[in-house]
């Protein structure tokens, strides 16, 4: 985890990037010192690598204001497994907060999350907590979201998107109940199956970092309906 030293005063803003590669190896280290076992065994290493995860936990809540918004998302949720881990409670009051700001940013004007992105950061709060979010984000999920099966039913495809955000959709849609868009069971089984045969690859080595972290999740899904 990154420590705070003399040269690296408690109150400097580490970056996104730096935050998630310090999540990345406090994970790994949890994992081998057997913090990931059930039941968890309170060891010392365990503990001591609790501690560093608190201290990971202030310094991502210290930055996650200046951060742009896609790497805020993803530190978000490293974030919200940390104090899962460290604290034995999901920090949901906090992620909400965030998850808000960071849409209210985006309707606002500020345009560094795709469309994509912010439809499914829609989805995330309506999921949590439905009686709190905005009529016009509810209104604006459903209404993208159909569109977004439309495209599917007229091109097999989401045209001229990038890939990253194609698998993005793909994997929201395989993983949702989708019976107001389809008239049965079978109808939706069939357009799943359909959207999970046309996007799954053979061939995965030519995918960029950013490509494969999105086409993993839409991987995953798709093996059920392929």
């Amino acid at each position: 985890m990154l420590r705070t030293t003399q040269s690296c005063p408690s109150d400097t803003l580490f970056s996104g990037q730096q935050l998630l590669e310090s999540f990345g190896k406090w994970v790994k280290d949890y994992e081998i010192k057997g913090g990931l076992n059930l039941p968890v065994s309170p060891t010392k290493a365990v503990q001591q690598l609790r501690r560093e995860g608190e201290k990971w936990l202030q310094l991502c809540r210290a930055a996650l204001p200046s951060m742009p918004p896609s790497l805020a998302l993803e530190c978000l949720e490293a974030y919200d497994f940390v104090h899962r881990l460290c604290k034995g409670e999901a920090p949901s009051r906090f992620i909400w907060q965030n998850r808000t700001r960071i849409a209210d940013q985006w309707a606002a004007g500020d345009r560094n999350l795709t469309e994509t992105q912010f439809t499914l950061l829609l989805w995330q709060l309506i999921e949590c907590d439905i009686d709190h979010v905005a009529p016009a984000y509810i209104q604006y999920f459903f209404a993208t979201e159909e569109s977004w099966i439309n495209q599917l039913r007229q091109y097999g495809t989401f045209p001229n998107l990038s890939p990253e955000d194609t698998y993005r959709r793909l994997n929201h849609l395989l993983r949702q109940k989708l019976h107001a868009y389809f008239g049965s069971e079978s109808e939706q089984a069939v357009n799943k199956q359909k959207w999970a045969s046309a996007h799954l690859l053979s061939d995965i080595s030519h995918l960029t970092p950013s490509t494969l972290h999105s086409y993993i999740p839409f991987a995953r899904e798709a093996q059920y309906w392929k």
